[in-house]
């Protein structure tokens, strides 16, 4: 787990699968000590996204992979965050990250990407964290540009269209 000042980074762990594979909100609220949650993501294409994280997973444990982001203060569930895979041979490992709309504008996604990049960034391997957003000014683009990220190139991706690449190098 990774915590910082009002939230909690929870690992995905089997039984929480499991429960969202069942459907199971409540189960999944006791697993994680939240409130019953009436969603769990904001992410529109999860559904089609979980067998792949799920397959990750099971071969690959879940430490660089995905946690719950969870309100410490109000015990909600606010959405996902994690890294996208191990770091690569040149260390670099991309993050991404989901607030729930209710608790936007409160500075939670900064802290969530703040705490992923500061557990990535306490491994010597880590040399860069990335980070790919669509291709406008947008609210993860103000998060990334006040950690410091520097866009890097614009891409074309086959399933999101048009998209930035950001990176954060490690100092010193």
């Amino acid at each position: 787990m990774i915590e910082t000042s009002r939230l909690r980074l929870v690992r995905w762990e089997d039984t929480h699968f499991q429960a969202i594979f069942s459907n199971d909100l409540a189960t999944l609220g006791q697993l994680l000590d939240v409130h019953e949650p009436a969603a769990w993501t904001t992410f529109a294409d999860m559904a089609n996204a979980l067998p792949y994280f799920y397959q990750s997973f099971k071969e690959n444990g879940n430490y660089w992979g995905s946690f719950f982001t969870v309100h410490k203060a109000d015990r909600q569930l606010l959405g996902t965050c994690g890294f996208k895979g191990s770091p690569d041979t040149e260390g670099v490992i991309e993050i991404g990250y989901e607030i729930d709309a209710r608790y936007r504008e409160m500075g939670l996604a900064t802290e969530a990407a703040r705490g992923l990049i500061d557990f990535a960034f306490q491994h010597d391997t880590v040399q860069a964290v990335m980070a790919h957003t669509l291709a406008y000014e947008n609210p993860s683009v103000s998060v990334l540009k006040k950690l410091g990220f520097q866009f890097k190139k614009a891409l074309n991706d086959p399933d999101d269209g048009d998209i930035w690449q950001w990176a954060l190098k490690r100092k010193g």
